[in-house]
């Protein structure tokens, strides 16, 4: 399906909503058909949002560490609740790939996990406290009070680490069972060998018929603004800059089209 065209719009999971767009691309002059397709091989698949992405630590990398209180995360609405929940959760360490390997497969923490180099890996910071902990090395169980501070019930200052989704963030396409249907856009001169079922082509009159009528309602759309002032904004001279010219309405409206 590499070369399908699926610009028109984004896929649909119900067919009524697909003959509709069909119906509107023809309407608009184009030439195109109905098809079925996998969602992550169209143009503009349908997207995960933040709180449909994967739920598992294993799959986030680390992005960056900034100083902030755990309020201010919590609050944060670039994040997604399971990324909230890692930043107040977690700790990005470097250590030996063998050693990620076997915390991400067993949970157990050695000393390869922590190198100061080596391949990056989030640590979940109950797990680095007990492991410190049991260290016969003095510093370690320092190491530990510090770390208790960012699970704690206090609201202090520290830094905490992000993490984003591997590979790509936010434009992961929405993986479903099967496949969806989708407006495939033809060349003008391109013959169509498969024909649209009859019972699209069925749902296509009906909608017409439905849609018809609309085009006859007054819609309240254009904006009157008879009392306005004028700001503008100017960058260089006059023949060669640029000018942005704001419209403010002191009164304004709306009319029937």
């Amino acid at each position: 399906m590499k070369n399908t065209r699926t610009t028109w719009t984004t896929p649909k999971t119900n067919i009524i909503a697909a003959a509709n767009d069909l119906r509107k691309c023809l309407a608009s002059g184009n030439k195109a058909k109905l098809i079925r397709i996998l969602n992550e091989d169209c143009e503009y698949p349908i997207l995960l949002n933040k709180n449909e992405q994967p739920q598992d630590f294993r799959d986030y990398d680390f992005s960056i560490g900034t100083l902030r209180t755990k309020a201010e995360i919590r609050a944060d609405p670039q994040m997604s609740d399971f990324e909230k929940y890692l930043s107040l959760n977690y700790h990005a360490c470097f250590g030996e790939p063998d050693a990620v390997k076997s915390y991400y497969k067993t949970g157990i923490l050695s000393k390869g996990n922590f190198n100061n180099m080596g391949k990056s890996h989030l640590v979940k910071i109950t797990d680095m406290i007990e492991y410190l902990q049991r260290s016969s090395d003095p510093k370690h169980h320092e190491y530990a009070r510090v770390w208790y501070h960012y699970i704690d019930t206090s609201d202090d200052r520290h830094f905490y680490d992000t993490f984003r989704l591997k590979n790509c963030s936010e434009r992961t396409p929405k993986v479903f069972k099967h496949k969806l249907y989708a407006v495939e856009m033809l060349n003008r001169d391109s013959e169509i060998i498969v024909e649209n079922p009859w019972y699209i082509n069925t749902l296509m009159g009906l909608l017409t018929i439905i849609m018809t009528p609309l085009k006859y309602i007054p819609s309240k759309s254009v904006l009157q603004m008879t009392d306005y002032r004028v700001v503008t904004y100017r960058v260089g001279d006059v023949t060669r800059g640029l000018s942005v010219d704001i419209h403010i309405p002191k009164k304004f409206g709306f009319k029937s089209a």
